[in-house]
């Protein structure tokens, strides 16, 4: 009998999972519209139809990115998908050129990128012949970052359905053997931590139809559950925020769990949807703890793959599911893209790589009629901007040794020196020189030990003029 009960608790969460059950959200569908408008418009300016910025597409394979390319995609907003697929090719490529290609360390890197190449609609196994989906469970040790690498190393491949079903069971099998005691997942520590749980539970959801999996599942759920606050919300390591009730809702659509208004979620009449609307300011986005007044990236990118999760959960559908078979369109390079490349033929900065590589993607994608000019062009531009930034890598190279030789006044030259290079420097590439706060210590310590020498200086005058004075009167009085 309790085999057939925990069959049946199988079936019934493969059910729910697969069709969406009964829904009825008590929460006003108007306010979640309003809260992802407010969110895309905190984020890009926009609510439908998005252009991304140069700026934003230069950001291609970072978290701040990325995570928004894939919320777009989950939530069926148009975007530049074309153009970020582009700079995330020209990004991938590039890293892949260097020793340790992506993070050493880091294999959610990889798994990041994988979900942002599929929400731009390319294929991640094929990044002009790189295998970035497998790459993110084979090329790193995943015990060096812990628990992340397993859940989201699992979301990954199933998003991108790469096959390798021994991997595949290594990551299951792992997340279910981390399960604590009290039914909670965490990343460090004896106790469950609601975030991590949750997770934990998206990345096992589409194996809910076996028994042992359905029984972590279950209890991970009754955790989520004992562990939501009065107000509806949840902590992580002791700090309540929007993330945890973002990562929450999204972890009950993934097993048939209507999280507005289940009873387990639904504390005080207040669910955990509820309690994740709280965190918004208006026409902004999301904020990570409700005492902040500024919109935070990650609760903003997090809120809204929640509201995401929310719509597809009502269509039947799991967040992290892409339309594979969904055509790519063909890049053009456009007449703004032209523009760009007049603009760099003209006046190019180091800060300008990741635009001009993004460029010369599209360009070798696109083969205009134009190709051969543009291509000339770019090359020039690109060849200029490599050289600036090695020059100030070099800069910045010398400004950080001589700040760790022990810097004194002998050194006034040699700062003066770096400090006219670095002045040389075109403002928009100034930030590339990450010590140049160094320059200015040092600058502001030669300054400190000179005025003391001149201080130390003059005292000694005074004195030696005193004494002179004192020996000419004492003269004077013997006469």
């Amino acid at each position: 009998m309790i085999k057939l009960f925990t069959k049946l608790l199988a079936f019934t969460l493969v059910l729910t999972v697969s069709f969406g059950g009964i829904r009825a959200f008590a929460a006003d569908e108007e306010q979640l519209e309003n809260a992802e408008k407010s969110a895309l418009n905190g984020a890009f300016g926009q609510t439908e139809e998005i252009t991304f910025s140069e700026e934003f597409i230069d950001k291609a394979g970072t978290p701040s990115s990325d995570w928004l390319v894939i919320a777009l995609n989950q939530l069926g907003v148009e975007g530049d998908f074309d153009k970020y697929r582009s700079a995330l090719s020209a990004y991938v490529i590039q890293k892949y050129e260097t020793e340790n290609k992506l993070d050493v360390v880091k294999s959610t890197e990889w798994h990041r990128i994988t979900l942002a190449y599929l929400a731009c609609g390319g294929d991640p196994t094929d990044i002009d012949g790189i295998n970035i989906a497998k790459d993110g469970v084979t090329l790193r040790d995943f015990e060096r970052q812990g628990l992340s690498a397993y859940i989201w190393g699992l979301i990954a491949m199933d998003a991108a359905n790469v096959e390798s079903e021994d991997k595949r069971r290594e990551l299951v099998d792992a997340l279910v053997k981390s399960q604590l005691d009290d039914g909670g997942f965490t990343l460090f520590g004896n106790s469950g931590d609601p975030d991590v749980t949750a997770m934990v539970i998206i990345a096992l959801s589409p194996y809910a139809e076996e028994e042992k999996i359905s029984k972590t599942i279950e209890k991970a759920v009754s955790f989520l559950s004992e562990n939501q606050l009065e107000n509806g919300g949840f902590m992580s390591y002791g700090v309540e925020n929007c993330e945890s009730c973002a990562q929450a809702v999204i972890a009950l659509c993934s097993v048939g769990i209507d999280p507005d208004n289940d009873e387990r979620f639904v504390k005080n009449g207040i669910s955990v949807v509820d309690a994740m609307l709280k965190y918004e300011i208006k026409d902004l986005g999301f904020c990570h703890v409700k005492s902040d007044s500024e919109i935070n990236g990650m609760a903003t990118q997090q809120a809204l793959l929640a509201i995401a999760a929310l719509k597809k959960y009502e269509a039947g559908e799991r967040l992290y599911t892409f339309n594979n078979e969904q055509e790519t369109n063909a890049l053009e390079f456009s007449n703004e893209d032209r523009e760009l490349v007049r603009q760099f033929s003209t006046e190019t900065h180091a800060s300008d790589i990741k635009t001009l590589e993004r460029l010369l993607q599209t360009l070798e994608q696109a083969k205009p009629d134009d190709y051969d000019v543009i291509k000339i062009a770019l090359s020039s531009a690109i060849s200029k901007a490599e050289e600036l930034r090695e020059e100030i890598t070099q800069l910045d190279k010398e400004i950080y040794k001589l700040y760790n030789s022990g810097v004194g006044i002998g050194d006034k030259d040699k700062i003066e020196d770096l400090e006219e290079r670095y002045n040389s420097i075109n403002d928009k590439d100034k930030s590339l020189v990450t010590n140049a706060g160094s320059l200015e210590e040092m600058r502001a310590r030669v300054n400190s030990e000179t005025r003391r020498i001149i201080i130390a200086v003059s005292l000694i005058v005074v004195v030696v003029a005193c004494g002179v004075i004192l020996v000419k009167t004492k003269k004077k009085y013997d006469l």
